[in-house]
């Protein structure tokens, strides 16, 4: 019996730049031919491998994992010189992490969250908001709506869906499309920890609303008047006395009761959804890069991980490359020019 095994080999590639040296003929310094632009002055690492670096660390690796993988491709460099290679990496696509920003404040639906991000001892938290196309991360030591401000301006006219965190309502103009799976993922840990037979009512009545109103999301010639129904049925909902027999059940009615609008706004936006699973997914390579490496160690460290993750996510969205996109990055920031007009070129829909 013969058995056979197939080896797929990834093919690698090393390129070398050879620059010729010599000395000038009127004052003998030494002259050294220049690197291609987008190497830079003094490059040690090629480009390609330092983008696939900076997206390794956005997909959650550590320096030490990064460090050792490269070392497979015959790659020998520190974990202090890798983060010298993102902290470039971000500073060449400032420009771009600008343009998502202005991109974001002009979208017509966003969706929003934040989650921990320590700097050292103290608290830290990482600010997402994203379109289809466009994923912005900004990190502050606030959770204020000071943040929430600063991202969308002092007025926005577009959709924000959100886990029902305040800050994201005090923002001017905008509409709320509110997480349908955190009013019910309450409304489970209230039963569970209770063993109410109100809270297991008020459980099975959230779910058959939510189910509801997903499938008259689906029909948009009766929607309105659906949504009008399923809205009148959670104030129901809230408003029963029956089922205020614990103050968890009372605190989640007055939210079914304060927030009847936000729940019900998706059945009549086909654009629209019902929950923000869409933002705990894009946020989850953070959560295991956060498991994986700690806090971060210094501000500095923080914002230049927020920028690096907004551009790398931003081309996995649009499925352009990030390599690209780095290199004529790095090219622009050597010649001195603005990266110009690449939201637009790669993420040309909100």
């Amino acid at each position: 019996m013969v058995v056979e095994e197939l080896r797929e080999q990834p093919a690698i590639e090393a390129v070398a730049f050879v620059r010729p040296q010599g000395r000038c003929s009127g004052c003998s310094k030494r002259v050294l031919a220049p690197l291609p632009e987008s190497l830079g002055a003094n490059a040690k690492i090629g480009p390609r491998i330092q983008a696939r670096m900076v997206e390794q660390k956005a997909e959650g690796l550590s320096l030490g994992q990064i460090q050792r993988e490269a070392a497979r491709l015959g790659v020998r460099v520190s974990r202090g010189g890798i983060q010298q290679l993102l902290h470039r990496s971000a500073e060449v696509l400032r420009p771009l992490h600008e343009q998502m920003r202005l991109h974001i404040r002009g979208a017509s639906h966003l969706w929003m969250d934040e989650t921990p991000h320590r700097v050292g001892a103290s608290n830290g938290w990482l600010w997402m908001a994203r379109t289809k196309t466009v994923v912005g991360f900004v990190h502050a030591l606030s959770r204020s709506k000071d943040l929430v401000h600063s991202m969308l301006g002092t007025r926005f006219e577009g959709v924000i869906h959100s886990d029902l965190y305040g800050a994201y309502f005090t923002v001017e103009g905008a509409r709320h499309a509110v997480c349908w799976a955190h009013t019910i993922r309450t409304a489970r840990e209230i039963t569970e920890r209770t063993q109410l037979d109100e809270a297991r009512e008020l459980y099975d009545g959230l779910r058959r609303l939510y189910a509801r109103s997903v499938r008259s999301q689906q029909r948009p010639a009766t929607s309105a008047r659906n949504a009008r129904a399923i809205g009148q049925d959670i104030r129901t909902l809230g408003r029963d006395e029956r089922l205020r027999v614990h103050p968890d059940i009372e605190r989640l009615q007055g939210r079914l009761r304060r927030r009847v609008r936000e729940l019900t706004y998706f059945i009549t936006d086909p654009a629209a959804e019902g929950t923000n699973n869409f933002s705990e997914r894009t946020l989850r390579p953070h959560a295991m890069s956060r498991a994986r490496c700690g806090p971060a160690r210094s501000e500095r460290g923080a914002q230049t991980y927020a920028v690096n993750l907004s551009a790398v996510q931003t081309m996995a969205a649009c499925r352009s490359s990030f390599e690209t996109l780095l290199l004529e990055a790095r090219a622009c920031f050597f010649r001195g020019q603005q990266l110009s007009n690449a939201i637009q070129r790669f993420a040309p829909v909100h």
